[in-house]
């Protein structure tokens, strides 16, 4: 009787562990989504393309247009989600990326916003250009981009 009953404890701790950790990383992973203007071409990116367009180093679309970055604050919870689940590094490296290029010359860093709704107005509004919201977020003023593995 005590083993039977210690063995339903335990089943039904593992599966309560198990519901938790799987809701978790739906919200985190799943939740953010890259946006762009509806001039933009391409209706799907690679993850490395998108990966180069946030350092700054892809600097242009297939068809030759200027791309337009727009990023969240640094310490914005959906820039971090974002770094770190979709391009798959840390908030400070791209601040350093960006920096980095800025004072050397080469390059600028991308377009500040302070929310999202402010990111989906922009978006909207400047051809070429592309960034990132909340899946909860989005509406039919931008266009949502497909990530493709590699």
């Amino acid at each position: 009787m005590l083993e039977r009953l210690t063995y339903t404890i335990v089943t039904l701790l593992i599966l309560l562990f198990c519901a938790s950790t799987l809701a978790s990383t739906d919200t985190n992973k799943g939740g953010v989504i890259v946006i762009v203007n509806k001039s933009v071409e391409p209706s799907h990116l690679k993850s490395h393309e998108l990966r180069s367009i946030f350092a700054m180093r892809k600097r242009s679309w297939p068809n030759g247009e200027a791309i337009q970055v727009f990023v969240l604050t640094d310490n914005d919870p959906t820039h971090e989600l974002f770094a770190k689940k979709v391009l798959q590094t840390f908030p400070y490296n791209l601040r350093r990326i960006w920096d980095r290029r800025v004072y050397s010359g080469v390059g600028q860093s991308p377009s500040v916003v302070q929310s999202e709704k402010e990111m989906i107005e922009h978006i909207s509004k400047t051809q070429d250009a592309i960034g990132y919201i909340l899946s909860d977020n989005a509406n039919d003023q931008v266009k949502i981009i497909t990530l493709e593995s590699l």
